[in-house]
């Protein structure tokens, strides 16, 4: 499962590059243009960022269910704001709570409620606490996985971003200390006046790398998480489409949300009747599972 779902969540940002890319630079800016309201803008950032965020999380499961995603779908949740604030506020809030008794029960928190916002985009009328229990349900016995599928790219992301910033911080000092160590007052002022041109230069320059390469990771990272979703849930929507998307379950087994073919549901001929042997009975493998 683990090289699968690197390749596949590869595969799907290359495909979806320019509207993830756009989204994100979207949100950048309302957020440095809400910021500067005086007193409520921060505030009301936070309501609309957390609807934008549930808008991204929609991006990232199509993506993951090879549908089309658009740069317009990260305001499709709008009308979902109050529940989409409440949670982001439950899960922080929680995992605050638990990260106060040791480091580690926040960390495990965080995975038990890694698939809540998934969770609500998929069913409409899910409060933020519900999202979350069946989140901490779904995560039962998943939490070591998704670890061990996001410890690489953490790694990778937390790693380069020290590195480019220790990168940046010493070439931009390098000429500061020359300019204060130089006896020559002139040649010292001349050097510091060309160091702080160079330093406005480098410091875009970075930045713009820098912004890059975390939006890079971020996306991917989000993306795992969309396909380990999609894996996790596989089995539930297999049974939904043996019973015909009739009978509702967990919350996540929105037949709205189900993928098809391929994805969870079961082969079906053109007239839309599962495949039977001679004695009328679906196949199945040595297991008594149906493929």
């Amino acid at each position: 499962m683990t090289q699968g779902i690197y390749s596949d969540a590869f595969r799907q940002m290359k495909k979806n590059a320019f509207p993830f890319l756009i989204s994100m630079i979207l949100v950048s800016v309302l957020a440095g243009a809400m910021n500067c309201i005086p007193f409520l803008g921060f505030v009301a950032y936070y309501f609309v960022a957390c609807a934008l965020s549930l808008g991204l999380s929609g991006m990232y499961l199509d993506a993951a269910y090879d549908k089309k995603t658009e740069v317009g779908d990260i305001f499709k949740y709008f009308d979902r704001i109050v529940p989409a604030t409440a949670l982001v506020f439950l899960k922080s809030l929680y995992v605050m709570l638990w990260s106060m008794l040791f480091l580690i029960p926040g960390i495990v928190k965080w995975f038990s409620y890694s698939m809540s916002m998934f969770i609500m985009r998929d069913n409409p009328g899910i409060s933020a606490n519900d999202a979350i229990k069946e989140s901490m349900i779904l995560m039962e016995g998943n939490k070591a996985k998704l670890f061990k599928i996001l410890i690489v790219p953490y790694v990778i992301m937390l790693g380069g971003a020290i590195i480019m910033i220790t990168v940046f911080a010493g070439i931009f000092m390098v000429p500061m200390i020359a300019a204060i160590g130089s006896s020559d007052e002139a040649g010292a002022s001349s050097l510091m006046a060309t160091s702080v041109m160079l330093a406005y230069l480098m410091f875009f320059v970075f930045y713009i790398l820098y912004f890059v390469f975390i939006m890079f990771f971020s996306i991917y990272i989000q993306l795992l998480m969309a396909d380990f979703y999609k894996e996790i849930t596989l089995p539930f929507r297999q049974r939904q489409s043996m019973m015909g998307g009739a009978a509702q379950e967990e919350a996540w087994k929105d037949p709205s949300a189900s993928p098809q073919d391929d994805r969870g549901v079961m082969p079906q001929d053109d007239r839309g009747v599962m495949p039977q042997d001679d004695r009328g009975v679906m196949p199945q493998d040595d297991r008594g599972v149906m493929p």
